[in-house]
């Protein structure tokens, strides 16, 4: 499974020159879907079947593009305050155990 700068890298690479210009109107949950797809085809082909198959999983991704939606404007802001308990160290039921003796 690859974690979050994985799964960024590998979709990143994706977008050479010719769709940088597709790049805002890419959806990274579906490139990375895609890829997935594709990965095993990719790895079992040879050189020359690879680019061709490559070609193909950039045209499917440039395909899915996500629709303009020019008056969507979502805050980058945290939903709630953070709150001041400490973090579950333990198990529950040690805890619990440890409140009932307090």
């Amino acid at each position: 499974s690859l974690d979050g700068e994985d799964r960024e890298m590998l979709t990143d690479s994706l977008f050479t020159e010719k769709y940088q210009k597709l790049y805002e109107d890419l959806s990274q949950d579906s490139t990375f879907l895609h890829l997935i797809h594709f990965i095993s085809v990719l790895l079992a082909a040879d050189s020359t079947q690879r680019s061709q198959i490559y070609r193909t999983l950039l045209k499917v991704i440039a395909h899915k593009a996500v629709p303009s939606r020019p008056a969507r404007n979502e805050p980058r802001v945290r939903k709630r305050r953070p709150k001041i308990y400490p973090l579950m160290t333990k198990p529950r039921n040690e805890l619990r155990k440890q409140l009932q003796t307090a």
